[in-house]
């Protein structure tokens, strides 16, 4: 059992983690605001409990969530069973399911940098996505390897915007967004970690 199988079942009990879900959610829909979400097919990778999967699908746009934690697919499985039939939402924890679909869209919010192999990670994403389709990352900045209380199943601290958009370059997309979307104030009461401020920014690359 992960260290997310565990908190799981209190993920959306953390204010600090469904403000940051909504703040990533708007700057999406913010990108969005002209061509909408409705009837885009849409993969959310490291989907966890749905927190921006969910309010897109009420959007209108067609969802897959897919994530490594049995446990978080659990309590997102768990929420659909109150939601409306219209509302459309496949979950799997099985990337096989996924390997063989064409998407819109594919999200990948304050995941990658939990990813063993975040290039190899982009490229599947990539390769997913139908003409035009759109790749969305949304992680750290930089850091100083803080940012997390415990760095366990952190691989990477943060990225640069200059190494995305080259990877994003390798893949044969072209990247047509890069902000700041939130920055995060950490108050660290173990002197072992350093308190301070950490930025999230969001780049979008298109096919």
């Amino acid at each position: 059992m992960t260290e997310f199988d565990n908190a799981a079942f209190t993920w959306d009990e953390n204010p600090g983690r469904i403000e940051m879900a909504e703040n990533s959610l708007n700057n999406i829909l913010y990108f969005f605001q002209e061509e909408g979400v409705r009837g885009r097919k849409i993969l959310d990778f490291g989907s966890g409990t749905g927190l921006i999967a969910v309010p897109l699908a009420h959007k209108g746009a067609r969802l897959w969530c897919y994530d490594t934690s049995e446990k978080m697919m659990d309590v997102l499985n768990q929420k659909l069973k109150n939601l409306s039939e219209e509302i459309k939402i496949h979950t799997t924890t099985v990337i096989e399911e996924i390997s063989g679909e064409v998407f819109d869209a594919a999200i990948i919010s304050m995941a990658l940098h939990h990813s063993e192999d975040w290039k190899e990670t982009l490229r599947f994403l990539s390769s997913l996505l139908d003409k035009n389709g759109y790749l969305i990352i949304v992680d750290l900045e930089t850091e100083n390897g803080n940012f997390h209380s415990d760095n366990f199943s952190v691989h990477k601290f943060g990225f640069d915007s200059d190494e995305i958009k080259s990877m994003m370059g390798k893949l044969g997309l072209t990247p047509v967004h890069d902000s700041r979307i939130k920055t995060v104030i950490r108050e660290r009461k173990d002197k072992s970690k350093v308190s301070g401020e950490y930025h999230i920014r969001m780049w979008v690359g298109k096919k």
